[in-house]
């Protein structure tokens, strides 16, 4: 499957009655497929503005899922990366700096973070790196136990 086609589907799946049920067949889908494409995206999702707003927080959180659920490889610019999420990124979707902390490494991501923080002069950029490190600060082990936990109900696995 090619990025489109894969995000495609799971606007499709998040905007039925049946999402759940819907994500979890995409689920097994994207476990067949190639992780740089599945990380791209899921991770689309957050940075993508031609979604109505009120879908915002319902897409992420499901993304976010998804991208904790599968936790495709990651070997993206972590920096960019992050800065990118900015600009969309729901402040109450705890799963994407989860994410990036369980693939990228805790305390990499922190050291981008406050890189970020130390180097910006955007105020935006600096709440939303304080937004991170909000959640990625918090006991880690406990973090990925809850989520893993939550996930799996969720996703049926």
């Amino acid at each position: 499957m090619e990025v489109s086609e894969i995000q495609e589907e799971f606007y499709s799946a998040c905007d039925s009655e049946n999402q759940w049920e819907n994500l979890r067949a995409l689920v097994k889908k994207l476990k067949q497929e190639n992780p740089d494409i599945v990380f791209e995206a899921l991770f689309g999702i957050f940075i993508n503005k031609s979604r109505p707003y009120y879908s915002y927080y319902t897409d992420q959180y499901a993304a976010g899922g998804l991208l904790w659920k599968l936790k495709p490889k990651y070997n993206g610019n972590l920096r960019e990366d992050i800065i990118r999420s900015f600009e969309n990124w729901d402040l109450s979707i705890e799963t994407l700096p989860w994410y990036f902390a369980e693939v990228a490494g805790k305390q990499r991501v922190c050291d981008e973070l406050n890189s970020i923080i130390k180097e910006s002069l955007d105020d935006h950029h600096k709440i939303f790196a304080e937004g991170y490190l909000y959640f990625i600060n918090r006991d880690q082990e406990y973090n990925r136990r809850r989520l893993n936990y939550y996930w799996d109900k969720e996703l049926r696995e």
